[in-house]
């Protein structure tokens, strides 16, 4: 490059390659790619794997599509629109996921509210009037293929971009200490205080740079200081379509290079620079003239629209060094315009960005003769697929099959349990995706005739034995239901889910039991996570199957208190029972060798929206309020490798979503200093931040931590709070951003379970280290929270409510019966071989060590029963009424009727629907107090709120008891009759009829008059049809 060559003025565009074609026109936007098939692409919002399709304007102004209408009907041309305000910008795209959930908020994800079919279907782009229509296909799109899009090939016409010349404005400064740091790299930095000048920067005492000099630095630097920061700043109007970023530098003798504060190049200079560092060597002028070209490709994300600067320190080799130069270029290829091509498949969907040219036509998919399934009888399988031409290869050792791999010319024979993968091969060697099946021979006769009243789930690992705890073991699932007809699952009924899997053993102290849990991790065809949908639960690709061994020998610990959690309104993770059939050691399937029990199939603790409904965090996000969610944390052992993050009152928390190696400093920092900022409310004794003035309910979704305590309490938790604690934070825009506390986990060693830690039910605390009720040094914030007033009442409060529903006697019971009836019921007579046990709890007992599950179930329930009537005796009860008339529930009262209170405390109430007790524990100003027994006047329909109080319980107050007394007889066809009917009024005309209302149909109505002699109550009254006049 010519060291005096004048480059192109900043901002000035020069095409360098020209496409022969037509290009895009102007006008309306374009259906340019969708992906009708989607397995492992693109995900959602929810993390999940939708289809989707992409607009694109080919215009060079931006574009509203809001209130277009997107269908695949024609006959429903608006059958999904647009919400207002989309705008396309310029050449730019927009990606809308076909997904069905119907989400259509400006600004947000968009998914429309049907889906794209793979064999083909219409698809059009509608204009606002709901007519004419903007792009279709017509009369479908072709068949899709795995994980292949469909569109429009587009191919660039770009052009060069000068955002930086040789001669461009720049600002310069001589430091003269490190005060500055690296805050001067930064584009907000203010530098109106530096000189202001031209490039290049840097001088010459002799001659070989002086013409290229236009800030001459001498006086400044020459035996001053080696080093000098540079400032260029530049401006963007647009990033989306640059495609490349180039620096061009002269200079001598160093230089480090920031764009927007973030180091993108380093040129003979130290690794770690001060204010008056010098160059690592003198460079040969004839060098430091010669433009070095450095490719920033990698840097493309930290352009910015608007104000952007390029910082540059510039290094000479000596304090005393006779010459220092600098000429900067910096450019951009950009995207002119979009020359539009054939329809084509790619291979590598690019949502949301330029699509390319059709890589190659994807072949057809193999088609396999059977269904994944167990057999007993040897068969053969046969492959075909769509096309003559076309070639099948295939494996049995599990491998992807390739070029190289078998070619499939005659069926299969099937002796064994085998997996066979297969796929097309077409024209230059274009591979289909790969397809799967399964077939599992069954050995014994007790085994082919086995069969279950609970859901049979079938796990092959192909002789590679039992899973490890570190990576998890490549194996098959499948999942067998009860017949709807005859309620039973048979081993050699099809298949209702079957898939491949990855399998880890899981547990700490339960990890080297013989009847192990497992991490189920269901897995595609390219070994990446697949959503399944088992036994009808919300699609996702992570699971647990929960084997209980020691412990809860009722095996439904877990199950019950996830279901209770679920009815409070707190997710819980769903559980189904099925018995496990689990083949570690090869060969045919066996009774004796396969049979691993009853276990419960359970969610994984998961952000996820039919989960843990929190919004998934970018690692790119840094800044408010993308930074402030989408956590998910937990107080329990760490995971292998992690080191967690530490916050003061609850000690060291461990990542869950975002695993740690996918946090950011900037996201762990984030948390960690708002978390303290928690801490500092939860802390003082007010509960009030001293910095920033928010209460503690400010920080944390109450809703969520009294349901969480109080079923860990329930149930005697001794693992509680201290391990399997979870937690989860969503983005300040949602809910307020508050740390829930959640979901429950592990229950197994609660409930009077084998621990022994949890036997004595009229107790807080278990025994030994179990966790503690009300305070513990392990998880200090729960005992902060509890010791709060209000927080404590609330506590209380949700006891007392929750006992006349989900935590009644009843209902615990009630699930309880529900989960015996599933494990333990009966086989009809002849269903399996008798020595096998007659029902699902009697033949995990006999392969697990002998235990009879109704007895199991009993222990449970007693140990319920006295829980939750010791804990009941702990607080003040609520109010209960009396009457002479024989009054002791709310309801229809005549007037004049008395009640009075039962018992030995005061009582407090209100009649105007306030709470009688007050923030901080004292009676409302609104409060009456009642004495038991002083009779109380009912002289009209009355709302009773009232509360106990007396100084016995852990609460003064007790929980509320809001009460309905509606005064006089309940209004009937004999005491009320419709008077008059007025249905088509006048206008009004009158300045006071004006006043009320402007229209007509405001002055209608209804009257009704009571012909009784007595006040009557019009509760419940309402009209169910017309009325009609004799």
């Amino acid at each position: 490059m010519d060291p005096s060559k004048t480059h192109l003025a900043t901002g000035a565009l020069s095409v360098f390659l020209a496409i022969a074609g037509v290009l895009a026109s102007s006008g309306a936007p374009i259906i340019s790619e969708i992906l009708a098939d989607n397995e492992s692409g693109l995900r959602d919002e929810d993390g999940e794997w939708e289809d989707w399709l992409e607009l694109y304007n080919p215009d060079p102004d931006p574009y509203d599509v809001g209130g277009h209408f997107l269908t695949d009907n024609p006959d429903n041309p608006t059958k999904w629109r647009i919400p207002d305000n989309t705008i396309l910008q310029p050449r730019g795209f927009l990606v809308i996921f076909a997904s069905g959930k119907d989400r259509a908020i400006t600004g947000q994800q968009l998914h429309t509210s049907f889906g794209l079919d793979n064999s083909g279907e219409y698809l059009a782009l509608v204009s606002p009037d709901g007519v004419a229509i903007i792009d279709d296909f017509t009369p479908t799109y072709p068949a899709q293929f795995d994980d292949a899009s469909f569109g429009v090939e587009q191919t660039p016409v770009t052009g060069e971009e000068i955002l930086i010349g040789v001669d461009s404005a720049c600002r310069t400064y001589v430091p003269t200490d490190n005060s500055l740091a690296l805050s001067w790299t930064q584009a907000n930095f203010a530098d109106n205080l530096w000189s202001a000048g031209f490039l290049g920067a840097g001088y010459e005492r002799g001659t070989g740079y002086r013409e290229l000099i236009q800030s001459d630095l001498e006086q400044v630097a020459f035996n001053r200081n080696s080093s000098v920061y540079i400032r260029v700043p530049f401006d963007l109007t647009r990033t989306d379509d640059i495609l490349s970023l180039t620096l061009d530098l002269q200079y001598d003798d160093g230089v480090i290079a920031y764009l927007n504060g973030v180091r993108v190049t380093s040129l003979n200079a130290p690794g770690a620079p001060v204010f008056n560092s010098s160059a690592l060597s003198d460079r040969a002028d004839s060098a430091a003239l010669d433009f070095q070209t450095i490719q920033l490709n990698s840097h493309l994300s930290r352009l910015r629209t608007g104000e952007n600067v390029l910082s540059l320190h510039l290094m000479n080799s000596s304090l005393d060094d006779d010459d220092l130069l600098l000429r900067p270029q910096l450019s951009v290829i950009r995207t002119l315009s979009i020359e539009l091509g054939e329809s084509a498949y790619f291979t590598n969907p690019t949502p949301g960005q330029r699509n390319g040219s059709q890589e190659q036509l994807p072949t057809s998919e193999v088609a396999f003769s059977h269904r994944s399934q167990t057999f007993i009888e040897n068969f053969e399988v046969s492959l075909s697929s769509s096309f003559p031409s076309e070639i099948i290869r295939y494996t049995t050792d599990r491998s992807e099959p390739n070029a190289s791999s078998p070619r499939y010319t005659d069926p299969i024979p099937i002796n064994d349990s085998i997996q066979i993968r297969a796929r097309v091969f077409g024209e230059n060697n274009a591979q289909g995706p790969v397809k799967m099946r399964s077939f599992l021979k069954l050995g014994e006769a007790v085994l082919q005739q086995f069969n279950s009243n609970l859901p049979i789930l079938i796990i092959e690992t192909w002789n590679r034995g039992d899973p490890g705890g570190n990576t998890h073991l490549d194996g098959f699932m499948a999942i067998i239901e009860p017949d709807p007809e005859t309620g039973r699952a048979r081993i050699t009924d099809e298949f209702d889910t079957d898939t491949r899997v990855g399998l880890k053993r899981r547990g700490s102290s339960s990890f080297g039991w013989p009847k192990y849990s497992m991490t189920v991790e269901a897995r595609d065809e390219e070994g990446l996570d697949k959503g399944i949908t088992p036994l009808d639960l919300p699609r996702e690709s992570d699971w647990v199957l929960s084997g209980r061994y020691q412990f809860d020998r009722a095996l439904m610990r877990n199950d019950l208190m996830y279901e209770l959690s679920r009815q409070t309104g707190e997710y819980a993770t769903r559980t189904k029972f099925v018995e496990v059939v689990h083949n570690v050691r090869g060969g045919p399937l066996t009774y004796s060798g396969s049979y691993f029990g009853v276990y419960s199939l359970i969610e994984k603790i998961k952000r996820d929206d039919s989960r843990v409904p929190v919004a998934r965090i970018d690692p790119r996000d840094s800044r408010e309020p993308a930074v402030s969610g989408g956590y998910m944390f937990k107080k329990d052992r760490l995971d292998p490798g992690d080191s967690g993050f530490s916050v003061a009152g609850l000690g060291t928390l461990g990542w869950v979503e975002p695993k740690e190696r996918e946090v950011s400093s900037r996201q762990r920092s984030w948390l960690t200093t708002h978390m303290n900022e928690v801490n500092a409310a939860i802390s003082a004794g007010n509960g009030i931040n001293p910095s920033t003035g928010k209460h503690f309910t400010e920080y944390i979704d109450q809703f969520s931590w009294l349901r969480h305590h109080w079923l860990n309490t329930l149930a005697m938790n001794v693992d509680g709070f201290r391990l399997s604690g979870y937690y989860y934070k969503d983005r300040s825009d949602t809910n307020d951003g508050k740390i829930g506390a959640g979901p429950i986990w592990d229950f197994d060693r609660t409930m009077g379970s084998t621990d022994s830690r949890d036997n004595n039910p009229s107790q807080w605390d278990g025994s030994g280290d179990s966790s503690r009720t009300w305070n513990d040094s392990r998880y200090i914030w729960w005992g902060q929270v509890l010791s709060k007033p209000d927080f404590r009442q609330a506590h209380t409060d949700l006891w007392q409510d929750l006992r006349e529903n989900v935590f009644s006697t009843e209902n615990i019971e009630s699930v309880i019966n529900d989960f015996a009836r599933q494990i333990d019921g009966r086989d009809p007579p002849g269903a399996n071989d008798s020595s096998l046990g007659r029902s699902p709890a009697e033949r995990n007992f006999n392969k697990w060590g002998n235990a009879s599950h109704r007895n199991e179930v009993r222990i449970l329930k007693q140990w319920l029963r006295t829980r939750v009537g010791w804990i009941d005796r702990q607080y003040t009860a609520k109010p209960l009424f009396s009457s002479d008339q024989g009054l002791e529930q709310p309801g229809v009262v005549q007037l004049g009727d008395q009640f009075s209170f039962v018992g030995e405390d005061a009582f407090y109430y209100t009649t105007d629907g306030t709470d009688p007790r007050a923030p901080g524990g004292n009676a409302s100003a609104n409060a009456l107090l009642a004495n038991a027994g002083s009779p109380i006047t009912l002289n009209s329909t009355t709302t009773i709120t009232a509360r106990a109080r007396n100084g016995r319980g852990l609460t003064a107050w007790s929980g509320p008891s809001t009460s309905h007394f509606l005064v006089g007889p309940i209004a009937n066809a004999s005491n009320l009759v419709v008077t008059e009917v007025h249905y088509a009024p006048l206008p009004p005309e009158t300045s006071e009829e004006l006043a009320a209302a402007n229209d007509a149909s405001d002055f209608e109505f209804i009257e009704m008059k009571n012909v009784s002699g007595d006040t009557i109550n019009l509760t419940a009254v309402k009209f169910t049809e017309g009325i009609d006049f004799d």
